[in-house]
């Protein structure tokens, strides 16, 4: 029996277990839900991420299982392809908590607004195994971890400016003597 994903409940529930944003867009890649819209420049960003998962289509994974995205200092977004006429995203998720300076980093190279709360944090399994989760709340269909596709996403790429300002921080922030007072 095929049933469209009520992606309200899905959104609703993942974002209260697991302190992760999640988002479904339409097949024109319009924002569904959640409700309260991020702000603009974010949309953009969910947008871009889209459209990289969604440029591939000959490749057979895509069509049929979701896919982890890697992108910069270890920020993963889950994606769901193509399930009853729309598209789901949960993220950004850690597999380590960002400092400070590297939060900050990760807003900016991306042109976003910071966000006051965390990243939320979570080992790889654990992301494969929310992403397995949420597959079967969302098709009915248990899936082993091993069949998510992994991508580590190459497309986002910096601008010099970006590049320049994120490797002085990188190299000013390995120099440091770490504590966890300031975090």
């Amino acid at each position: 029996m095929s049933r469209t994903p009520d992606y309200h409940y899905i959104i609703r529930h993942v974002t209260e277990c697991f302190r992760v944003q999640a988002y479904a867009f339409d097949t024109d890649l319009g924002l569904t839900c959640p409700e309260t819209l991020p702000a603009p420049e974010k949309i953009y960003f969910l947008k871009t991420i889209l459209a990289n998962c969604t440029a591939d289509k000959a490749d057979s994974d895509f069509v049929l299982l979701p896919q982890v995205l890697i992108l910069a200092d270890n920020v993963y977004f889950a994606f769901f392809p193509n399930v009853g006429e729309a598209y789901l995203l949960l993220g950004p998720m850690g597999s380590n908590y960002l400092t400070t300076g590297q939060a900050e980093a990760f807003w900016e190279k991306y042109n976003l607004a910071p966000e006051k709360k965390r990243i939320p944090k979570f080992s790889v399994q654990q992301i494969m195994s929310m992403t397995a989760l949420v597959w079967l709340m969302l098709t009915g269909e248990s899936m082993d971890t091993s069949q998510i596709s992994i991508r580590k996403n190459d497309s986002f790429q910096l601008t010099v400016s970006d590049s320049t300002s994120y490797h002085l921080y990188k190299h000013k922030e390995e120099k440091k003597q770490h504590t966890y007072e300031g975090e």
